[in-house]
């Protein structure tokens, strides 16, 4: 690698620069602020999702679960990463599922992350833009939760192989404007092939990829004077390769998946439609300015209402935003394509996480704009090679803000440590969001104060009432303190909001049957039957309510349909010879007691007295 050797049309401003770094090669200064930025996440646990993908996930505890990793969802039916599963996988292999193994490899990715940013930086801009661009990529207090979060290697996996395709991409140009047609040449488009895969099996947000190789293409051709249709025939083909596997990713992920979104609309985009999305959408823009530009605050959780939709100022001031931006993009396209080609990149990416395409589970997060942040760092060093400050001033500017991002960084990077640092500052950060409320509720629970965690999350529910999981956890507490009759309401409610939810309608039930409430029960499930479901724990429940109703026929002929169902169960074999005995039908209790002896014949000295009696006094 070449030491820094800067442009004289660059020395005055970046002097500093010179006389400092010039033994050095010149990333040395980024990979160093990346790695010590990041490093005391090392001391990190896991905290958070990183507890359901990574802990509570079995299939990760070994790779000889390959086939099962590989086919497996993210969330239950949610999300497709395969990839960054398999590196977890490998992970925990390493390490016996010590986070230290996993902390230590998100920050080494986001460290070779780092040195992409510089490469495809310098492609484009002089060496000490360069170094200014992958200096503020390596600290920004953005990227904090996609490094200092186990699961947010999703996002540096997707950005690390989304960069190195485009600069093989870029390579592969050089070759073809060359005219060699090598080995050289296959293997830079074996690379980007091979890269775009993993790029798509690592996250969702790399389905960009065939739009920056495009704009690559178009900055080539601005750089260079040459015709745009001249520099993309060179390797369309392969542009072509990168999006026909884009797309044949997306029908992969929507037979393991069930659908095309693959994922569960979250809080702000449930039920809506493409103009309500839009909506929502149009005022999160000010918040990814903002952190951006400056990300002082910053939050685990963006839901209503801390993060409020809907049309009102700030989503008018957002489209203007983003009007503002695309007539500056296409303005400086002939004498600053630079500009063109960073927003393009900013704003590509940020489409695919806009919820517009499709609704995804979250209205904004901190980890998505690790991707996009590419785009804003170019822009940035752009700025500052021509910005015409003056030399020491820029010096001062630029290590200002590169200090501030460092500090900002470590601290935030702490708030992960553990589920005692992050939950309570959750709370802190998103207050007013009806996270905020449901996890403070839940945190009073733990601590014994029941008065208090159940007015917390009531107010959850007041200010985001169709979020089903709220309901859910309200619902559970309610069970612990045997308030079935309320434990049933909102557990009814949970499945009200979302009818794939039938463990919310069965606790309904159960909850009801305890209660007494017998025809709510009922009504339960024929709401659930009629949706659909087969669930047996339904028939199951209906045949309780007729025995607790003194209707043993029809409790018998509801168990008779799940023992017909669930054949080799001699337990529901044998709840149906105890209702047949209770409703005096000897034919039934015979035949399903022969069935119990039959699948567990040491069973037989052990039956309710009572049963053998009357099924002796059939015969």
């Amino acid at each position: 690698m070449p030491v820094i050797s800067l442009p004289e049309s660059h020395g005055r401003s970046f002097g500093f620069l010179r006389g400092i770094s010039r033994p050095l090669p010149p990333i040395v200064v980024p990979l160093l602020l990346a790695f010590g930025t990041f490093a005391p996440s090392f001391a990190n646990e896991f905290v958070y999702d990183d507890q359901y993908i990574i802990v509570e996930n079995e299939a990760l505890h070994s790779l000889q679960n390959f086939a099962e990793i590989i086919t497996g969802s993210w969330w239950p039916d949610a999300l497709y990463r395969p990839f960054t599963q398999l590196t977890f996988a490998f992970d925990w292999a390493i390490g016996q599922g010590s986070p230290v193994v996993f902390h230590f490899m998100n920050v080494a990715f986001h460290v070779f992350c780092t040195l992409l940013v510089f490469r495809l930086a310098r492609r484009m801009l002089p060496v000490a833009s360069a170094i200014v661009a992958s200096s503020l990529f390596a600290v920004h207090p953005v990227h904090v939760e996609a490094v200092a979060n186990v699961v947010g290697r999703a996002e540096v996996l997707a950005t690390f192989f989304v960069l190195g395709a485009a600069l093989l991409y870029l390579a592969d140009g050089d070759l073809a404007s060359r005219g060699i047609n090598s080995g050289r040449r296959w293997a830079t488009s074996v690379g980007v092939m091979a890269f775009s895969v993993l790029a798509y099996a690592s996250k969702e947000s790399a389905l960009a990829l065939p739009g920056i190789l495009l704009i690559l293409d178009w900055l080539v051709a601005r750089q260079n004077d040459r015709p745009f249709e001249d520099v993309l025939r060179q390797h369309w083909v392969l542009l072509l390769g990168t999006l026909v596997l884009g797309l044949e990713w997306l029908v992969v992920r929507a037979n393991v998946l069930g659908d095309l979104a693959g994922d569960h609309p979250g809080p702000g985009v449930f039920g809506e439609d493409f103009f309500g999305r839009f909506t929502a959408m149009s005022p999160v823009v000010l918040e990814w300015v903002r952190l951006l530009v400056f990300p002082f605050h910053l939050s685990a959780d963006y839901s209503p209402a801390y993060l409020p939709g809907g049309w009102n100022w700030r989503g008018i001031v957002g489209l203007l935003v983003v009007i503002g931006l695309i007539v500056v993009a296409v303005r400086n396209r002939r004498s600053r394509p630079i500009v063109t080609f960073a927003l393009a990149w900013l704003g590509g990416s940020l489409l695919i996480v806009s919820n517009l395409i499709v609704p995804s589970g979250v209205l904004l997060a901190e980890r998505s704009l690790y991707l996009p942040s590419v785009g804003f760092c170019l822009l940035l060093g752009f700025l500052v090679s021509k910005g015409g400050v003056q030399r020491n001033l820029l010096v001062g500017i630029v290590s200002v803000v590169v200090g501030l991002g460092v500090a900002r960084s470590i601290e935030r990077v702490s708030v992960w440590k553990n589920p005692t640092t992050f939950f309570p500052r959750l709370v802190v950060d998103a207050r007013g969001s009806f996270r905020s409320y449901w996890v403070a509720g839940a945190i009073a629970y733990q601590q014994g104060d029941r008065e208090t965690g159940e007015q917390l999350m009531r107010a959850a529910i007041d200010v985001y009432p169709i979020f089903p999981n709220v309901w859910n956890s309200l619902a559970t507490e309610f069970e612990s303190e045997e308030r079935w009759s309320e434990a049933g309401d909102f557990f009814l409610a949970a499945y009200r909001i979302d009818r794939t939810r039938l463990n919310d309608a069965v606790s309904a039930m159960s909850n009801y049957i305890r209660g007494e409430r017998y025809d709510r029960a009922v009504s339960v499930a024929r709401t659930a039957l009629a949706d659909g479901s087969s669930d047996y724990r339904l028939l199951v429940l209906l045949a309780d309510v007729a025995l607790a109703r003194e209707e043993p026929l029809r409790a018998m002929t509801y168990r008779r349909q799940v023992a017909f169902r669930l054949s080799d169960v001699w337990q529901y074999w044998y709840l149906t010879a105890e209702a047949a005995v209770l409703a005096d039908y000897c034919p039934e209790a015979s035949r399903s007691l022969e069935r119990v002896e039959a699948l567990n014949p040491g069973f037989t000295d052990e039956l309710d007295v009572v049963v053998r009696y009357a099924t002796m006094s059939c015969e």
